[in-house]
């Protein structure tokens, strides 16, 4: 209503001047009247609740989301994802803001921002995640420091500090199971893994459904296919990525035969 009687444009006036400084600022010159909504991030106290849990769980992008929660080595140049995962463990709903950043010595991908507050709506026993991408350029071991949540300025609930390596080529690791070649992206370890295990069985933690954003990879796609077929394997998850790729109509007649 206020607004409504004052003499302020619908419309951003263009002429209004804004200069960014060194130090992450800018200086507004206006060229008329404005409403400068500024927004500060500042120390606050700490009331520790148990009402509200916050973790943080770190992927690659693109890659199965059953790998382990926290990674023990970050690749450069590699874009991961982190979830901030809220849980309200309360019989109350829960008003709040949470307070994101990505790790030092990462910088964004995407529309993610160095640090960024989210206001939350959480209801009783329910949970939430807030997503944010982020790449490494260069190894070294950084910290990532904990998402906060807070109300009326006092922060109630935190994650717990995470440090993270960072290299530029992955350390040999002792592979014992079907996650472990995943998770080194050992593709031609897959497929040998693909020939001489049991797949129907389960063994060694193997699932198919643990390997399907590799098929995303045509070449990798048909070896997986060859594979199968002469084990006399036929898993519509696998075939279905004949749709996919659209380089061959025999696949997807089986393919579609499979999910009548």
């Amino acid at each position: 209503m206020a607004i409504s009687l004052i003499d302020l444009p619908f419309k951003l006036d263009q002429s209004h001047n804004f200069v960014p400084d060194e130090q992450s600022g800018v200086t507004i010159n206006a060229a008329s009247n404005i409403i400068l909504f500024k927004k500060i991030i500042k120390e606050a106290p700490l009331d520790i609740k148990q009402d509200i849990m916050v973790i943080h769980r770190y992927n690659k992008i693109g890659a199965s989301n059953d790998q382990e929660s926290m990674p023990e080595e970050f690749l450069t140049n590699t874009p991961y994802t982190c979830e901030a995962i809220v849980t309200n463990v309360s019989p109350e709903a829960k008003k709040f803001s949470l307070l994101c950043q990505i790790p030092l010595g990462s910088m964004p991908l995407a529309l993610t921002k160095n640090m960024k507050s989210h206001f939350i709506d959480l209801g009783p026993y329910t949970t939430k995640k807030q997503t944010f991408d982020f790449y490494f350029p260069t190894p070294g071991v950084f910290q990532h420091f904990p998402s906060n949540v807070s109300v009326s300025g006092k922060v109630l609930s935190r994650g717990g500090a995470n440090t993270l390596a960072v290299v530029a080529t992955p350390s040999s690791k002792r592979i014992e199971n079907f996650k472990d070649l995943l998770a080194e992206d050992l593709t031609d370890g897959v497929l040998r893994f693909m020939q001489s295990e049991n797949l129907l069985q389960g063994k060694k933690s193997f699932k198919f459904k643990h390997m399907l954003y590799l098929l995303k990879d045509k070449a990798f796609f048909h070896k997986v296919i060859d594979i199968l077929r002469e084990r006399s394997i036929f898993r519509p998850e696998v075939w279905m990525y004949a749709c996919f790729h659209c380089d061959d109509d025999t696949l997807i007649k089986e393919f579609f035969e499979m999910a009548k």
